[in-house]
């Protein structure tokens, strides 16, 4: 069978099978008889020329019992044209449905990498929140992976590694500003399942690198903060990957107590 028969025969299971739908949707049973029988002679055609055994729907419509029952029958012929028609493709529908498959695949691997990347630089060029830098060590050396964020919180639950970056451990880092609304005493409360280090103004204002569980790693730092721009810089590595997590919270003055470090107080660039 060549493409060109295959597409008439084609259109014809096509139009049959809306010529069913449409007897069996209109109110008048003339109508409904002329549908069947424009269906039928279609269908008849597509089966002759598949050599198929004739097929049994000969029924006198008489009532819209008739109809329905004639219509559920021209409409399982239909599928079953249908789907030998699909079997028997010639070579070039085939390797044109394998094009146009790859083609949409293409395109929606294209379309979901330049929206990322398009979302990606919008991140980058925003000035709030802060870099993040992932290593595939934990020690801070084997660069891995950068990106931005816009709070100092980790958890595997809501923000996992991409698959391709590997199942060892790891360590991170967060960099930017951090903005006190006011000169007063703030508090920084530091809790992770890994070690942690917490700089500002290029102090190391926390220093808790070890092993630990998320329940004993809670440190409280109290800090005098002037009013203004501050130099922010936390660390944190853990040899438990699945269970990966850091959240730094702070409060002061005017802030809530352990709201967490987030934007709009932090700022990649001034």
């Amino acid at each position: 069978m060549d493409a060109k028969l295959h597409r008439e025969l084609r259109d014809k299971v096509q139009r049959a099978a809306r010529a069913v739908t449409l007897a069996l949707t209109a109110k008048a049973l003339a109508r409904c008889r002329e549908a069947l029988q424009q269906a039928e002679a279609e269908l008849w055609e597509v089966n002759a020329a598949l050599q198929w055994p004739p097929p049994v729907t000969a029924l006198a419509l008489a009532s819209f019992a008739d109809v329905d029952l004639k219509g559920r029958a021209l409409r399982l012929l239909a599928e079953r044209l249908a789907a030998e028609l699909y079997r028997q493709r010639p070579p070039a529908l085939r390797r044109k449905a394998r094009w146009r498959v790859a083609f949409y695949v293409l395109a929606a691997v294209v379309v979901w990498f330049g929206s990322m990347g398009l979302g990606e630089r919008r991140r980058w060029r925003r000035p709030d929140g802060l870099f993040m830098t992932y290593f595939r060590d934990t020690n801070l050396t084997q660069l891995g992976w950068q990106t931005t964020t816009f709070d100092v919180l980790l958890s595997p639950a809501d923000r996992p590694l991409p698959w391709w970056f590997g199942r060892g451990d790891f360590s991170a880092r967060w960099s930017g500003w951090l903005l006190a609304p006011e000169t007063t005493n703030y508090v920084f409360q530091c809790q992770s399942r890994g070690g942690l280090r917490l700089f500002l103004g290029g102090r190391c204002v926390l220093d808790n690198w070890r092993d630990q569980t998320w329940e004993e790693s809670l440190r409280r730092v109290p800090l005098e903060l002037t009013n203004g721009w501050h130099e922010l810089r936390v660390e944190y590595y853990t040899r438990q990957r699945q269970g990966a997590a850091v959240c730094v919270r702070w409060g002061g003055g005017s802030l809530r107590t352990n709201t967490v470090l987030a934007a709009p107080h932090l700022r990649k660039r001034l």
